[in-house]
């Protein structure tokens, strides 16, 4: 298998000073600091091999993990994938590799390494992702405080319904805008769900939230708004921004505001359109 790897990888590959085909894979690193994360999915909670292709399961397998650099403002540079594929999916892991390549190059990240075995339980492929932060610095999800605005970067709900959850979008661009804007006080990808990941910008920056439900960008597909707060695998960004006359050229990016930062410690309330509101218990998707 790994010389079939090897034979998909193209013969420059800029930045890696020894490539696959030794016990370890070796990159230039010029920066002071790496970002560094890793993201399992396993067959019958992430994805399903018989609705899902290996093409699909590829792209969803990289996406989440280039979601989390996303989400500091980095900038992806390299990764390392396993794979433990069922017996019986006999060609899942080329058709996988063929994908997960291809995706790579589009995006300039380096392939340096991985393994591959076969199992008799369900399969599961973990990824790790390496990459450089952003010139002014990764931004962290504690940092908002009380009058920032709440920002999202696309409509939230429904993704496992409709199988967007398998083509996570790439907003690592927008992201590093955001960052180059110097207004962002804290950001993270929603992959649990708004309800869940909301909270935890709000423990750890000692703070609480409003949120507008007339403000929430919901997809099409979507029916209520406990849908867009709960659902999990949107992997938007979720942000908070100083108070600025210069927060129009966010909205020009396509992000949403949908509420405001408050003094309430770890407290979430939601605002209806007449303005009635209430605190909310709702709560994101878990990964079992």
């Amino acid at each position: 298998m790994e010389s079939k790897i090897i034979s998909l990888l193209p013969v420059d590959r800029q930045g890696s000073i020894i490539p696959i085909g030794d016990d370890c894979g070796e990159i230039s690193w010029p920066e002071n600091s790496l970002l560094a994360s890793t993201d399992m999915i396993v067959d019958g909670e992430h994805f399903l091999s018989s609705v899902h292709s290996p093409e699909q399961v590829a792209k969803k397998a990289l996406g989440v993990n280039i979601s989390d650099v996303s989400a500091m403002a980095g900038t992806p540079k390299a990764v390392l994938v396993s794979l433990a594929i069922q017996r019986s999916l006999i060609d899942f892991a080329p058709r996988f590799m063929v994908e997960f390549i291809k995706i790579c190059q589009e995006k300039n990240i380096i392939l340096i390494g991985g393994d591959t075995n076969f199992t008799n339980s369900p399969s599961s492929i973990s990824v790790t992702i390496l990459g450089t932060p952003h010139p002014k610095g990764s931004i962290l999800r504690r940092g908002a405080i009380p009058g920032d605005r709440i920002f999202v970067s696309g409509k939230l709900g429904g993704s496992l319904n409709s199988n967007r959850h398998m083509d996570p979008p790439d907003r690592s661009q927008l992201a590093r805008e955001l960052a180059d804007s110097g207004l962002i006080s804290s950001m993270m990808d929603i992959s649990d769900g708004l309800a869940t990941d909301l909270r935890q910008i709000l423990s750890q920056s000692h703070c609480g939230a409003e949120i507008h439900l007339s403000l929430l960008p919901l997809n099409e597909d979507v029916k209520s708004f406990k849908q867009a707060f709960t659902d999990g695998e949107d992997f938007e960004l979720l942000f908070t921004v100083r108070p600025s006359p210069n927060l129009d050229a966010l909205r020009l990016l396509g992000c949403i505001e949908i509420g405001v930062i408050t003094n309430s410690p770890e407290l979430l309330a939601i605002v209806y359109e007449d303005g009635k509101k209430e605190f909310c218990d709702w709560r994101g998707f878990e990964h079992k």
